[in-house]
């Protein structure tokens, strides 16, 4: 007899920033055959964020910003804890 194991969807999402985000997704799509889920742009065209899927893994896109940190990486417990590693 044949045993299923259920697959959990993803809990952890990578997330990548880059300078001409736009661009990164459509080579992301077109060499290795993510699909764009979600792709929110600005009136310029500057991609804000953007999630796409390979299989039932998923990566957060996003451009670059000019600190390039996230609010959470802004705490001090944060902080404080990388200066130890």
């Amino acid at each position: 007899m044949t045993t299923y194991t259920a697959i959990e969807p993803p809990r952890i999402y990578p997330t990548f920033r880059f300078r001409n985000a736009a661009t990164m997704i459509d080579w992301l799509r077109d060499a290795f055959g993510f699909t764009v889920k979600a792709r929110y742009e600005d009136d310029k065209g500057v991609v804000g964020h953007a999630e796409l899927a390979l299989g039932s893994s998923i990566i957060m896109s996003a451009r670059r910003r000019k600190t390039n940190t996230a609010p959470l990486s802004a705490s001090p417990a944060i902080r404080a804890a990388s200066r130890s590693m």
